[in-house]
């Protein structure tokens, strides 16, 4: 198919995914700050970005049983509604209606090619 077509998704993807979203979502990037004594480590600058996306259950076909657990959920974020440049990454948090969440794996849809949505496995 066309890039055209993919890029004609990636933009009905966003407005479905914004018209019924549910509740608030950001996205939290902790950027490491070089310290001067590498024994006291500085805090590192955190910066919160709004996105737009929706949570539920973790699909099945993602349980192992290790890693993806059946009580952990997963964020569909649409690449339209992310800050341009930002990419979805394991190190970030997903803010949840405020409640900051761990990203324990990241799936890019599809996974080559133009990308249409991040779906992101988030710990219960």
């Amino acid at each position: 198919m066309s890039d055209a077509f993919y890029t004609d998704m990636a933009v009905t993807a966003h407005g479905i995914i914004d018209e019924f979203q549910q509740g608030t979502l950001k996205l939290e990037r902790r950027t490491p700050v070089a310290s001067p004594v590498p024994w006291d480590p500085a805090e590192p600058t955190a910066k919160m970005y709004p996105v737009v996306g929706v949570v539920r259950s973790v699909d099945r076909r993602y349980v192992d049983g290790t890693l993806v657990i059946a009580t952990d959920r997963m964020a569909t974020l649409p690449v339209k509604g992310l800050p341009v440049g930002v990419v979805p990454e394991m190190t970030d948090l997903l803010h949840v209606d405020g409640q900051p969440t761990t990203i324990k794996k990241v799936l890019r849809v599809p996974e080559a090619g133009i990308i249409i949505v991040y779906k992101l496995i988030l710990g219960s």
